[in-house]
């Protein structure tokens, strides 16, 4: 179910729709809320408070017991994007730490091969931000901490950035070398103080501040689809010519190649209660150590996965465009293919591009398109 986002509060005449009913006990209507004193320092001893104010709080905490009840990943439901810029498909989606902010989501569009982007504080009720993008978008990543800041790659070596909770008016800057190679993928380190973002044929660039880029060598001219961090490492994924490729750093800056396969990653993620990095070559999936060494194959999929999402806790997303794949072991053992039944929002045309993981709301968020139009889906919450 999704996140209550109504905390409790006193019940009165305009917030608790229940028929008039008088209280026994001093005769008065049950639909009131207690003056300033009394919401501040609490009712006097022996006093008897209205029946009707505990009944609203009960079932505003009631919602939250069920919230906070860990559900199975068998059930997805839409939501709806805003299409008042006519977005033809959602390309990707990152999340943010829930504060009540108003891009505690951030999502990007494709729209006659330029990207937009819309933001959303709960994952629905999304809206268009700022100007200034322009050419195809392919991913989004938080910049926290002190940098405050929301980071877009995409074609042609394009990067930008804007401050998070910036008015919906603020323009996207530009950044990063701005021509040739395009940019496929972008991560954030834990403390949000350094930024990843790679790309074709080998190409990688780090950043502190999400405005400033410098190249790297990456090693390898692979085409980098992939990138996450954690336990104090990095790992970037990717391809060329036919075969695999997984590069490690423990700094951003100096990369070595971790090893070889023969079919294509498309991505990778970091299971902070497992310590491993989880990535699925087509269909076999591998583990790499927070000491860069890459596992054998530990499970198989059914289908070419195209990204991942984790909570941090054993428990993983996989998406393959039209399905969904639940591991709560990191990676060993999958569930079935999951697919939103037809008539919820989707249907055959139904195609998905990427997946997150929302830590406040406890649900996973995938992307994608119905035909032409974007399609948003909420997992139930897990663990």
């Amino acid at each position: 179910m999704p996140r209550p986002i109504k905390l409790p509060s006193w019940a009165t005449s305009t917030n608790f729709s229940a028929t008039e009913i008088t209280d026994p006990h001093h005769n008065t209507p049950t639909k009131v809320e207690p003056n300033s004193g009394t919401r501040s320092n609490g009712f006097e001893p022996r006093s008897r408070p209205a029946a009707q104010i505990f009944n609203y709080l009960l079932n505003e905490l009631a919602a939250w017991i069920g919230y906070l009840a860990p559900l199975a990943l068998s059930n997805w439901f839409t939501r709806a994007a805003d299409t008042t810029s006519s977005p033809t498909a959602a390309v990707a989606i990152a999340s943010r730490p829930w504060a009540g902010e108003r891009d505690a989501f951030l999502a990007i569009f494709d729209t006659a091969s330029n990207g937009i982007a819309q933001r959303s504080p709960a994952g629905d009720a999304w809206k268009n931000t700022g100007s200034g993008i322009t050419g195809a978008l392919f991913d989004v990543a938080w910049m926290g901490g002190s940098v405050n800041r929301w980071i877009l790659v995409g074609a042609a070596g394009a990067i930008w950035y804007r401050a998070g909770n910036a008015s919906d008016a603020t323009a996207w800057s530009s950044t990063g070398p701005g021509s040739g190679d395009d940019f496929y993928a972008v991560a954030v380190n834990d403390d949000g103080d350094l930024a990843v973002a790679v790309g074709e044929n080998g190409r990688i660039y780090t950043s502190t501040d999400g405005a400033s880029w410098t190249s790297r060598t990456s090693g390898t001219s692979a085409d980098l689809l992939g990138v996450a961090y954690g336990g104090g490492l990095w790992v970037a994924v990717g391809n060329a010519a036919g075969d695999d490729f997984v590069i490690t750093s423990t700094d951003g800056t100096t990369w070595s190649i971790a090893g070889t396969g023969t079919a294509q990653i498309n991505d990778v993620v970091y299971d902070a209660e497992h310590e491993v990095f989880v990535l699925a070559d087509v269909t076999n999936v591998r583990q790499v150590t927070t000491g860069g060494v890459l596992s054998a194959v530990i499970g198989t999929l059914p289908s070419d996965i195209i990204a991942l999402a984790t909570n941090g806790h054993g428990t993983i997303v996989a998406i393959d465009r039209v399905s969904f794949f639940v591991s709560t072991d990191a990676g060993e053992t999958w569930s079935s293919a999951i697919v939103i039944a037809q008539g919820t929002g989707t249907t055959s045309t139904t195609l998905f591009y990427d997946v997150c993981w929302s830590e406040s709301l406890g649900c996973f968020y995938a992307v994608g398109k119905d035909d032409t139009v974007p399609l948003l889906a909420q997992s139930m919450r897990v663990n």
